[in-house]
């Protein structure tokens, strides 16, 4: 399960399809081109996948998506613009990690 985080401050979760979330629909969902962020510890796992191209197109500031960003205790300064896609790196299939 994902969950898709929006600009405007709401949210929707998203149901992966079996054999993950495609490409064309994570570009459609965050409006572009994509880029995926790790999130590190404690959540080795957890991305955010984001607009490559937000901060150039002064897309609008994502509070709750810089909240996941820079963690507890603050681990970056940065922040995260534009709607944004947090999931977790998973495959039940092969165990092997990916983007669902």
């Amino acid at each position: 399960m994902a969950t898709l985080y929006r600009a405007d401050g709401t949210s929707e979760g998203l149901d992966a399809p079996e054999g993950g979330i495609t490409l064309a629909e994570l570009q459609r969902l965050v409006g572009g081109d994509i880029e995926v962020i790790r999130l590190g510890r404690p959540h080795p796992k957890e991305v955010l996948i984001v607009n490559e191209n937000g901060r150039r197109l002064r897309l609008p500031l994502n509070e709750t998506a810089t909240r996941l960003y820079r963690g507890t205790p603050a681990r970056h300064q940065g922040v995260i613009v534009g709607d944004a896609v947090h999931a977790r790196i998973y495959d039940p299939g092969t165990k092997r990690e990916r983007v669902v």
